[in-house]
């Protein structure tokens, strides 16, 4: 959807959102980090699941709702009156990174958060506005049309305590899909992604399995593994050997296909763990950002 925007550490702009977004009865703001691990700075206390949950969602239709009350949060270098005027009753923040790249470059080059609030139409104040044309007349002193939407919607709101999360809002992002965003991901690789990788998955998967399968059915495990290959193309199953040996350890490659190692595998995945040297060397000088992840 279109968004308000506004600079924290402006009292004054602040006020004039906040004017807006009351339109809204149920749309309160939230606090843009610039970057997902920024979370830590403004909630320290939040926990390792709900973070691997916004590195994984941002940005994207996911605000996350947390208590502030810690008294080494960032936020409590904003103006007394805006740290306030972001909390709702119970002293908790809202914290979104929305996904488009205007944003991003604005995110760059400002100083201190900004607060965001969905934008609602100018003569429906409860409907998401789908053109700058359906804003409130004088909404913001900038519009910035980034072209009509076609499919508006809110994003989810999940409240976090440490490492637990509940939906308090059901939005573009479905409970499933927060599920798997906030498993652990163990990703394998190897160089052609037909023996090694994929035999090493079997046999963590398998681990995995019988260790949490009390505590969790086989569909929502904390943990997961996936494998790819630095030179895996074609999507061909795993080699004959591969599939003959794994099966003595009571596992089974026969639905595996080989992937070829992407950006959104790195991305996504927690841990890497590298069949040799050469791999990890591939990985780091490929995607430096992720080497102390990757062994």
């Amino acid at each position: 959807s279109y968004v308000y925007l506004a600079s924290g550490l402006q009292a004054g702009a602040v006020d004039q959102l906040l004017r807006q977004a009351d339109l809204w009865k149920k749309n309160p703001v939230s606090i843009i980090p610039r970057v997902p691990d920024e979370v830590l700075d403004l909630i320290p206390s939040v926990g390792s699941g709900s973070r691997r949950l916004v590195r994984k969602a941002w940005p994207g239709p996911l605000v996350l709702q947390s208590k502030s009350q810690d008294e080494y949060s960032s936020l409590r270098c904003l103006p007394g009156n805006v740290y306030d005027r972001i909390r709702n009753e119970q002293g908790e923040v809202r914290l979104w990174i929305p996904d488009h790249e205007v944003l991003h470059y604005i995110t760059r080059l400002v100083s201190g958060p900004l607060v965001v609030a969905l934008a609602t139409r100018g003569d429906k104040a409860d409907e998401l506005a789908r053109s700058v044309a359906e804003l409130p007349a004088g909404a913001s002193v900038l519009s910035i049309d980034g072209g009509t939407i076609e499919e508006s919607g809110e994003p989810t709101v999940v409240a976090v305590e440490g490492n637990r999360g509940q939906v308090l809002r059901e939005g573009l992002l479905s409970e499933s899909q927060l599920r798997q965003l906030s498993q652990y991901l163990v990703l394998f690789v190897c160089t052609g992604n037909t023996c090694r990788s994929p035999m090493a998955a079997a046999l963590m998967r398998k681990k995995i399995q019988d260790k949490f399968q009390s505590e969790f059915d086989p569909q929502s495990l904390p943990i997961v593994v996936a494998s790819a290959g630095v030179s895996a193309f074609g999507g061909d199953p795993a080699s004959h050997g591969a599939l003959e040996a794994i099966r003595g350890y009571g596992c089974s490659l026969d639905q595996h296909q080989r992937t070829q190692l992407n950006s959104r595998l790195v991305e996504q995945s927690d841990l890497i763990l590298a069949m040799g040297q050469r791999h990890r060397s591939v990985i780091v000088a490929q995607w430096p950002e992720v080497a102390s992840k990757v062994h």
